[in-house]
């Protein structure tokens, strides 16, 4: 098993982040990124926990065991700390927990909004993919009051489809890969900067 230099470790919580996240991975290698690029979907709860057991089981991995591995930390739907929903991860007691595993970079993407956010910035396609023609006065009107998710979740139903970002990898699937991720990228410039610094595409 050949070894590699550098890792760049994503963790994502949700289907629809990894299939996004994924998408973007063959953007960026398709621009030359020469960093090994791995895509980890965990569950919403014992983040810490669950990405200390991800990196031991990497550097148990005889492909990986010598690596520079960086690792981003996706972090969506900030707002519900805010209206406390849920604990704030203490991110400087993480990062030393992970010391032990050599990390030589880590980072967090930090989007205080949701993906299905980042999935709206291209909406003419996602209308598209769904097979729905909307004008920009009924999409006002469908949105108006609503979150980004519950946006995508009323488009699915138009078409007699469930959005499930967690488990719902079937129905999501064939849609999210028909979006223009180099849009999704643009418009998400400011959040996406400091990996693509990691990635040495800047």
């Amino acid at each position: 098993m050949s070894k590699i230099s550098d890792l760049c470790v994503i963790f994502v919580e949700g289907d629809a982040e990894e299939i996004l996240f994924n998408n973007l991975k063959k953007l960026y290698l398709s621009e030359g990124c020469r960093c090994d690029i791995k895509v980890i979907n965990m569950n919403t709860g014992g983040y810490a926990n669950q990405v200390a057991g991800k990196l031991r089981g990497l550097r148990q991995n005889e492909k990986y065991k010598d690596c520079n591995i960086r690792i981003v930390c996706c972090e969506y739907d900030t707002d519900v700390y805010e209206k406390l929903q849920r604990k704030k991860p203490n991110w400087i007691s993480l990062y030393k927990s992970w010391r032990k595993f050599h990390i030589e970079h880590c980072i967090r993407i930090e989007a205080k909004s949701s993906i299905e956010s980042w999935m709206l910035d291209d909406k003419d396609n996602l209308f598209k993919a769904l097979g729905l023609t909307i004008t920009e006065d009924e999409f006002s009107s469908l949105k108006k009051g609503k979150t980004s998710q519950n946006v995508v979740k009323a488009l699915f139903k138009r078409k007699s489809k469930i959005y499930d970002k967690y488990k719902g990898r079937k129905n999501i699937q064939p849609i999210i890969d028909n979006l223009d991720v180099s849009v999704i990228r643009k418009a998400r410039s400011r959040e996406l900067n400091e990996l693509e610094h990691l990635l040495r595409l800047k």
